[in-house]
């Protein structure tokens, strides 16, 4: 409802110009939505899904520096009714503008993310402080599939993925419980190749910055799975199945473009030069919260990751900039 996406959604003033942009994605719900890739030629590329009261401008410098960390490629959209999108800011935009961004990377750059007979989209998913459910994130001793089908049912749409998983989440989260992560793993742990990386003391705000090491690890090691493993092979689930395993898991769950090689007006110089100072040994230009969606190169598989939470402005004590965070997960068609 619109009272519903005032209270969930914080799109800041635009922190980047239009010159700027030299992309544009279309979606299939009318919006129109800047988009920026980092194309360095790595095996992996990362759809990157921003935080909630964030926009471009506020994260192109953090990834130019990730890029170059992680050894990826990038690709970053903007949402609807953020920047200087078109159309409005809901949940079922932010959906579509997911859609629009894997569209583009898999048809018009020829990425081959496809595994388990195409039943998902992507070669991975990473969740970094994700929330289970609107629900979730406001009662979290409340588990109840009803309430949680009602509004960003992250626990649904992750429980009939089969591509591999990697949540991030830190313990002494303020904004979504921790025991959301708990919730998502649970309904995921068979898809979980790794450990999940439970963040020990660090806050919604921190994983970046002060928890920047194990934060990294995490990714790293993830990534590095993806490349040394190959997709499942082909295995046909029909549609009633992949609800049945939703259901179940709800139920259980306990308590032809033209890439850009080089910035080109992708990134504001003074964001480049931020992150170039970063890569030289200072901090990294920081994003509070950060939504990875990762892709791969051309013939190679495909990751998908995301950071979010709850966006629900409800006696929250923190800034308007790093205020809640929302990155669902693209529901599997």
């Amino acid at each position: 409802s619109s009272t519903v996406n005032q209270m969930a959604f914080v799109p800041p003033p635009p922190t980047y110009r239009r010159e700027h942009i030299n992309m544009w994605l279309e979606t299939e719900r009318g919006s129109r939505l800047p988009a920026f890739h980092i194309r360095k030629g790595h095996a992996l590329t990362m759809l990157v899904s921003h935080a909630n009261a964030e926009d471009l401008g506020v994260v192109l410098a953090f990834w130019w520096n990730m890029s170059e960390r992680l050894n990826v490629d990038v690709f970053a959209y903007e949402y609807s009714g953020y920047g200087h999108s078109t159309g409005s800011p809901s949940e079922q935009n932010l959906y579509a503008d997911a859609k629009a961004a894997l569209d583009l990377l898999r048809d018009g750059f020829n990425l081959r993310p496809e595994r388990d007979a195409g039943r998902n989209l992507v070669r991975g998913v990473i969740v970094v402080s994700g929330l289970a459910s609107g629900a979730r994130v406001i009662f979290p001793t409340t588990k109840l599939w009803i309430a949680d089908s009602l509004y960003f049912n992250n626990l649904g749409h992750l429980a009939s993925n089969k591509s591999p998983v990697l949540l991030i989440h830190g313990t002494a989260d303020e904004v979504v419980p921790f025991s959301n992560g708990q919730d998502l793993f649970n309904v995921c742990k068979a898809h979980h190749p790794l450990p999940p990386a439970w963040i020990d003391g660090a806050n919604h705000n921190e994983l970046e910055s002060a928890h920047s090491d194990a934060y990294l690890k995490a990714l790293r090691e993830f990534l590095s799975f993806l490349l040394r493993t190959p997709p499942n092979e082909p295995k046909p689930t029909s549609s009633m199945s992949a609800w049945l395993s939703s259901m179940r898991a709800l139920w259980c769950a306990p308590g032809g473009l033209q890439p850009m090689d080089e910035p080109r007006g992708a990134v504001p110089p003074s964001s480049r030069k931020a992150a170039e100072a970063a890569g030289k040994g200072g901090d990294a230009p920081r994003s509070s919260s950060v939504s990875p969606t990762r892709f791969a190169s051309e013939d190679s598989p495909c990751l998908h990751s995301t950071r979010g939470a709850s966006g629900l402005r409800m006696n929250l004590n923190v800034s308007q900039r790093f205020s809640t965070h929302l990155a669902p997960l693209l529901p599997i068609p």
